[in-house]
């Protein structure tokens, strides 16, 4: 043949024996080939045949793929989704979101994006080829997973889930009952840890949504309720922790031990407070400052006025479905000499591992103790003599505190720690 080889045009004439022959081309990406019939077969003696390839550009394509997760409560599927495409005439550009093998779009070249609408509560992740440019003969695919909120978390101060005792079944938190320096004979429930209680509600339907409270639980602070715009669920050492979206408006509704009738467990006090994507509410142990409490059977506390079982069970629910329950531990500490409690004065949870200095009134460095999984330190020792100040001293905080200690007695103290 001659020319044998040679470039592309609007035609060219090859010169050839007789017989068999064929025509190919090299190959180009993003294009697809088509050869008519003359492109191959035989020819004789004077005869003339003509080969056409079509070569036509192959169109983009984007595979759109919608998963969702319902690992906390809610129901939505992926048709419940609507997927949109903006690129080059994209087609289709808007349509339900569907699962694996998922939603193929046709579009032009260039830059592309995915986004998405559908119901509420639920984190959306998108992949790397959601949005970017794509060339012809490309093929990318958008993976687009939609990750359920809860319904409802119960969380410390600091927004996040707890469990102080992962040895007994379900999430439980400590009553840190101390003995009580008027009432040697008898403990006081000083503290909590973790050392308050928010109830999280997320995406509630409606305007307002109603909070039901297990009795003794009470609002903390002035402002105890807050509506937020959104929220960010992360997890932190096995643990989810929340981060509050922008702040769109609060209530000042306050709940007190008297709203209980009974004021006995079992009793619950419901409130109706602005709804949101995010709501939460500021709690404490509302039975804390109380006396007269002595050891019970399997480990219950008992006073006069109340008994608190040992893993006692406490169910916040809303009108949106969500519920969250927890257990309480009892731990009663006491033995001679100075004990305390360190606390965060922000959170008022306690602070394990602090190191805890006691000097007697000489100023004689006397003991180092460290304070334990609930904030609790004690040093034991018998004094004898007058009464005489000791210095306690918490050398990472800079914060030191004075106790006076009698013959033959102890004394507690709650030390905050910024």
């Amino acid at each position: 043949p001659s020319p044998s080889s040679f470039a592309g045009g609007s035609g060219t004439t090859v010169a050839l024996n007789a017989g068999s022959y064929s025509v190919s081309e090299t190959a180009q990406i993003a294009y697809a080939a088509s050869l008519s019939a003359g492109c191959s077969g035989s020819i004789a003696v004077g005869e003339t045949k003509t080969c056409t390839i079509i070569n036509d550009d192959i169109a983009p394509k984007l595979i759109v793929i919608k998963h969702v997760v319902n690992n906390d409560g809610r129901t939505a599927v992926a048709a419940n989704f609507t997927m949109s495409v903006t690129a080059g005439k994209p087609t289709p550009a808007s349509f339900p979101g569907a699962e694996a093998p998922g939603t193929q779009v046709a579009l032009s070249a260039g830059s592309y994006s995915v986004t998405e609408t559908g119901p509420n509560g639920y984190a959306a992740s998108f992949s790397a080829d959601c949005s970017g440019t794509i060339g012809l003969g490309q093929t990318k695919t958008c993976t687009i997973t939609n990750d359920d909120y809860p319904l409802a978390l119960v969380t410390d101060s600091s927004l996040c889930t707890f469990d102080v005792d992962n040895g007994t079944p379900g999430r439980q938190f400590r009553l840190l009952f101390t003995p009580d320096v008027n009432n040697p004979s008898g403990y006081k429930l000083n503290a909590s840890n973790p050392g308050q209680t928010y109830y999280n509600v997320f995406y509630p339907t409606g305007s307002t949504v109603n909070i039901t409270l297990p009795y003794p639980y009470v609002t903390q602070g002035a402002v105890p309720i807050h509506v937020y715009d959104g929220v960010t669920i992360q997890t932190v050492n096995g643990q989810r922790c929340l981060i509050p979206g922008n702040e769109l408006a609060n209530n000042s509704t306050q709940v007190t031990l008297a709203n209980y009738n009974p004021q006995a467990f079992g009793s619950t006090y419901t409130i109706t407070v602005p709804a949101g994507a995010y709501v939460n509410i500021h709690l404490d142990y509302g039975l804390k400052g109380t006396t007269g409490y002595k050891p019970g059977t399997q480990n219950s506390a008992i006073s006069s006025a109340i008994t608190i079982p040992n893993l006692q069970s406490y169910t916040f629910s809303d009108s949106g479905s969500g519920s969250g329950t927890v257990q309480s531990e009892n731990a009663f500490k006491k033995d001679p000499g100075i004990a305390g409690l360190v606390q965060s004065s922000i959170t008022g949870n306690p602070v394990p591992g602090a190191t805890v200095q006691i000097y007697d009134p000489a100023n004689v460095l006397l003991a180092t103790v460290t304070t334990d999984a609930d904030g609790w330190f004690l040093w034991e020792y018998k004094y004898t003599g007058k009464a005489a100040t000791f210095t306690i001293n918490l050398p990472i905080y800079s914060v030191s505190q004075t106790v006076t200690l009698k013959s033959n007695k102890f004394v507690v103290v709650i030390i905050p720690v910024p």
